[in-house]
């Protein structure tokens, strides 16, 4: 009896063997046949849970066998022969880089040309340097601007990707050294990087590891009716303004956990709007510092709007609408958001990496 259960305890473990070796292949085989590697399985799935889960509904680069695209696998599950080709625009993109979805418009040490447009991969977005120093990103189908700068009127800029990884627009002398900053993203000490204009509505910021930086932009970009909302509860978040509120110059509000602080700077020359993350003092959203900010309002049609000590507005969302009790908001991932009734319509830019204390700053 003894031999038996033996032969029938040894086939079970050959049959476990057999399995999981099976298994094993297949998944790898699925992993060769997707269109990510694996290191974009961990950032993208890191970074959406961590930063922009809304982002789970686009399906952008997800994994065949990853569980966050169960719905949609076969989608992006195609064999390599049978893949189209990639386009010029997103060629030679890194793994990381894919995540954006977006194509190459800058690379370190390089300077936008003004009044050229950088596209998105599939021409849904341009990104451009106006002649008027303002830097917007448009929508394609109604040309509307879902995200600016509002450097305009100041005297003649370029806009720079430096080789540590900050976008910066200001005015530089004949040798091509910064002299005034307008704006920049704060994001020195990423080393060398790419800037990404992506089919998302949002340019990125993208070194060899990671997607670091995304700009503020509209989340309800479909045109003729079609909306794309982000879901209004995946986060913890403050109420900072409601509809017909205002934030006076000084003020400062926290988020949920502490981690981040949404702060209107009264500084001697340079009043701005901010977000400060906690662990490294980092400013993932910031407005032009010369435009002296005194006030924010929030306007019943969900329009963020500041204004100077003049009363002339100097920033606003670019979000009028028919929108249904507004907040500003800000969640404990760092980003401000607008959200209506139906969901979140707007959000600032911000940072989508892990926090990082050797890259922190003096706060």
């Amino acid at each position: 009896m003894f031999p038996c259960l033996l032969r029938k305890y040894l086939y079970a473990c050959m049959n476990i063997v057999v399995y999981s070796f099976l298994r094993t292949s297949a998944m790898t085989a699925n992993k060769q046949n997707c269109t990510v590697s694996e290191m974009v399985i961990k950032n993208t799935e890191e970074q959406l849970l961590r930063y922009d889960p809304d982002l789970l509904d686009k399906h952008i680069y997800m994994p065949c066998f990853s569980p966050f695209s169960i719905q949609h696998s076969t989608e992006k599950c195609r064999n390599p022969e049978r893949s189209p080709s990639p386009s010029t625009s997103t060629l030679n993109l890194t793994s990381a880089e894919q995540f954006a979805n977006g194509s190459v418009a800058l690379k370190a040490s390089e300077f936008m040309v003004p009044g050229k447009n950088y596209y998105s991969p599939s021409k849904t977005f341009r990104l451009t340097l106006q002649t008027d120093q303002n830097l917007v990103l448009y929508r394609e189908c109604d040309s509307a601007p879902v995200f600016a700068s509002r450097t305009e009127a100041l005297p003649p800029a370029k806009a720079f990707l430096s080789n540590d990884g900050n976008f910066m627009l200001g005015t530089y002398n004949i040798n091509d050294r910064m002299e005034t900053l307008y704006w920049d993203t704060a994001t020195w000490g990423y080393g060398e990087s790419r800037l990404l204009v992506s089919d998302l509505g949002f340019f990125y910021l993208c070194n060899s590891e990671s997607c670091y930086w995304r700009s503020a932009g509209q989340r309800n970009q479909g045109c003729n009716g079609i909306s794309n909302y982000a879901p209004a509860t995946f986060y913890h978040y403050g109420v900072i303004l409601k509809a017909e509120e205002e934030m006076d110059l000084g003020s400062t509000y926290y988020s949920k956990n502490g981690d981040y602080s949404f702060i209107m700077y009264d500084v001697a020359s340079n009043n701005y709007l901010t977000v400060v993350r906690k662990c490294d003092c980092r400013q993932g959203f910031r407005t032009a510092s010369l435009k002296r900010i005194s006030s924010l309002h929030l306007y019943a049609n969900g329009n963020l709007v500041a204004y100077d000590s003049n009363g002339s507005p100097v920033w606003w969302s670019i979000t009028s609408g028919n929108h249904v009790d507004p907040e500003l908001r800000l969640y404990d991932n760092g980003f401000l958001y607008l959200c209506d009734q139906r969901g979140c319509y707007w959000q600032s830019s911000g940072f989508i990496d892990a926090c990082n204390p050797k890259n922190a700053r003096q706060c």
